[in-house]
């Protein structure tokens, strides 16, 4: 595993032994970056259940202004820590050991909107349509135009419609699938 493209091109990422952390592969994660493309460049992005961070670190190395890796796991807090010093990324990262499944809400504290949020769950354990729909629900977290995907896996269908975002497209690699949302313009956005 390794940082596809950016700053930090090249560097090989340290990975999890046995399961317990189902990393984004490479060739899934450099199609989700052709999507977001230029839209990276300066934003604030959000991983959530980091794993071992390299979805986040691909958005840093791509010129992100900032990440916040979410993880409950104690082993991926430590990878995601590893591979940010590995990376020289660190300075722009922000590591937050919560679990999700319990405490979404410390997302409404963070002091700025959210531009681009990624959100890689245990696969089929039902934990990505009661976020999509706490997420969605949630005012002042999104900035105008965010981003939010779901990494799941092809057996799990999620809305194509809430309260702020719409399903703009999935794409499937393997087993996962990316469900890719938009935020739909508001009045007061």
């Amino acid at each position: 595993m390794r940082i596809i493209s950016g700053t930090a091109k090249g560097r090989k990422l340290q990975t999890p032994k046995g399961d317990q952390i189902r990393p984004t592969a490479d060739r899934a994660r450099e199609a989700l970056f052709s999507i977001l493309a230029a839209s990276v460049a300066g934003c604030r992005f959000i991983d959530l259940f980091a794993g071992t961070g390299a979805v986040g670190l691909e958005a840093l190395s791509r010129g992100a202004k900032s990440c916040v890796f979410v993880d409950s796991n104690k082993t991926a807090c430590g990878l995601v820590h590893q591979n940010s010093a590995l990376c020289g990324l660190g300075e722009h990262a922000t590591l937050l050991k919560r679990d999700l499944r319990r405490d979404p809400h410390y997302l409404v504290k963070l002091p700025y909107t959210i531009d681009t949020l990624f959100m890689d769950p245990p696969y089929n354990q039902g934990f990505s349509k009661p976020l999509f729909r706490y997420l969605d629900a949630s005012e002042g977290i999104f900035s105008a135009g965010a981003t939010l995907i779901i990494e799941e896996s092809g057996e799990v269908a999620l809305p194509e419609e809430g309260l702020q975002f719409s399903l703009n497209g999935t794409r499937k690699y393997g087993e996962a699938v990316f469900w890719i949302y938009k935020k739909r313009p508001q009045i007061n956005d």
